[in-house]
Formats: C-alpha cells, sequence, structure tokens
C-alpha cells in the first residue's frame, strides 16, 4: 500500500510538472537591446540598435523618441513604422517579410525639423510564435571566393590636391569589350571570360531619400568609405533610387548633394549627378558592382511604402 501510495505521489508530481509547462511555457527573460548609437543631421535622424532575446515571441515592437518635429518614419527590420508626436513605434513580426530583423541589428530613421536627439524608449515582445524567425542577416563574408580577376584598374575619378577629375567610367553596350560587365551561363553568374562570379552585397541608401547621395556621408568621407566596403569583402552595391530624381537629371535639373563638406570638400563644384558618375568611377576602381535600383517614385525616405 505504501508503495503504491508513493507511485501515485510521483504521478501527481509529473502531470503537475506537464500541465505548468504546457501551460505556462519558459521563456527569456524578454526582448531586449544594446549597441543603440544615434545620427543626427537636423532635419532627420536614425537611431540603430540590437535586438536580442527575441524568439519565441511572435511581435517584437520597439518605441524611439525623438526630440522635433518627425513628418515622416522609415527604417530597416521592421514590418511597420508609425508616428505618434515626437515618437516611432516600430513593428516585425516572426513571420513577416522582415523578420531577419529579430536578434538582429535594425533602425529608425525619421525625416521632420529641429531634430536635435533620438533614443529607444523600449522594446516589448508580444504572442507566441512556435517557428524560428527568418534571421539571414548574416554577413556572408566568405572570403569572397570570386575567381574574378579584379584587376582594379583606375579609369577615372582621381583625387589630386584636394580636387576630383570626372570622368566616365568603362561603357560597353554588350559587354565584350571594356570593364568586366558579368552576364549568366544558365544557373551560374559569370564573368568575361567565363569564370563563375559569386556576389556578396551591399544596400546604401540615400539617392531615394532626399539626400541625393549616400546617406551617412555627414559624417563620412566617400572614398574611404568605398575602400572598407570593397575590403570587407563586399563586390556588389545595390543603390536605391527615386524615379523623380532620374527624372530631373534627365531634364537637367540637380538637386543638391547633402554631405559633410569639411569630410568631402574634394566634391564641392560638382552637381548631384557628376558626383554620382564619380561614386560609380569608384566603385569601378575598388571592384565593386553596381545595381541601380528603382526604389520610389517619389524622392521620399518612406516612398517605398506608398502604392
Amino acid at each position: 500500500m505504501r508503495r503504491l501510495t508513493k507511485r501515485l505521489y510521483a504521478l501527481l508530481l509529473a502531470v503537475i510538472y506537464v500541465s505548468l509547462s504546457v501551460c505556462c511555457p519558459v521563456r527569456a527573460a524578454g526582448p531586449s537591446y544594446s549597441n543603440e548609437a544615434m545620427n543626427i543631421w537636423g532635419t532627420g535622424g536614425q537611431v540603430t540598435f540590437d535586438l536580442s532575446g527575441c524568439d519565441g515571441y511572435l511581435t517584437i515592437t520597439a518605441v524611439i523618441s525623438f526630440d522635433g518635429k518627425i513628418n515622416s518614419a522609415s527604417g530597416w527590420g521592421f514590418d511597420e513604422y508609425k508616428v505618434s508626436g515626437n515618437e516611432v513605434t516600430a513593428t516585425v513580426r516572426a513571420d513577416g517579410a522582415n523578420s531577419w530583423g529579430f536578434n538582429s541589428s535594425v533602425g529608425i530613421q525619421v525625416d521632420g525639423s529641429d531634430i536635435t536627439r533620438g533614443k529607444v524608449v523600449k522594446v516589448t515582445g508580444s504572442g507566441s510564435y512556435s517557428g524560428k524567425a527568418n534571421n539571414n542577416n548574416q554577413n556572408n563574408n566568405n572570403q569572397n571566393n570570386n575567381n574574378q580577376n579584379n584587376s582594379n584598374q583606375n579609369n577615372g575619378g582621381s583625387v589630386a590636391a584636394g580636387k576630383v577629375e570626372v570622368v566616365s567610367p568603362a561603357v560597353s553596350a554588350y559587354g565584350t569589350e571594356g570593364d568586366d560587365w558579368l552576364t549568366t551561363d544558365g544557373s551560374k553568374i559569370v564573368d568575361m571570360d567565363g569564370n563563375e562570379v559569386w556576389l556578396t552585397g551591399v544596400n546604401w541608401f540615400g539617392y531615394n531619400t532626399g539626400t541625393n547621395l549616400f546617406d551617412g556621408l555627414w559624417s563620412a568621407q566617400l572614398e574611404s568609405s568605398l575602400e572598407a566596403i570593397a575590403d570587407h569583402g563586399f563586390n556588389l552595391m545595390r543603390v536605391p533610387m527615386s524615379a523623380e530624381l532620374l527624372l530631373q537629371w534627365k531634364a537637367g535639373e540637380y538637386p543638391q548633394a547633402n554631405y559633410n563638406h569639411a569630410s568631402n570638400a574634394n566634391l564641392d563644384g560638382l552637381n548631384s549627378l557628376e558626383i554620382f558618375d564619380y561614386v560609380l568611377s569608384l566603385c569601378e576602381k575598388n571592384g565593386i558592382k553596381v545595381m541601380v535600383d528603382i526604389h520610389s517614385a517619389n524622392t521620399d525616405a518612406s516612398g517605398h511604402n506608398h502604392p
């Protein structure tokens, strides 16, 4: 009788344990953030940070506060951005298109006026998700397995005595001569000699946002930044642009390129189209292919959200 009682007691404990496990699943301490960084330029600003502890949640919500007036918000690593007063609420779902934002580096960018400061207010999680978020935000620095023989010849865009000489990059309509244009062979991407090419890509926004140049050049230097991209193993750069900017260039209108004139004084005197030609020559010099992305109709940091 005593042995049976012990068995019943053990069975009861097991049932209680299983019940608690099902009803009250064990979850990590909760979503958090680190490495918060701020980049402000008056008419806008960015706050970047690293998410962690997001697994197991269906939705992650971040609230970011800015000093100043916010007109619109966008960013990366989130599915939705809502502006309320001087705060932006950004959300991402584990089963959404931007689920790679879970446990990754994410960012919020705003356009407005008198922006002087930005900070993360809180990061929270809600709902449950048993699957795995599609976190493909790994740096595919596969030591650049290209068989491509990038001689990195300088075909233009030299810097001498602080002055840029804009020389158009090599052009070949059919890729049969001139620069090393890429083509396809079945399911492979190959260079002009038929060698298979491994592309490692990076995005650099700005030509779609109203900067009319790469975002971030209010603190960085153009030439050294492109060299750093190549040195980190990237050989393809996707450049989002607005159709509005292209049409302005076509009409002979050149919106001002916004950059730090102290760090990029050699760009002074060039219009935004001439600077883009110079960018192409620098990419060619560093062995970086350029993929032009018509990202939005209007010049607008949130243009990709419009119909």
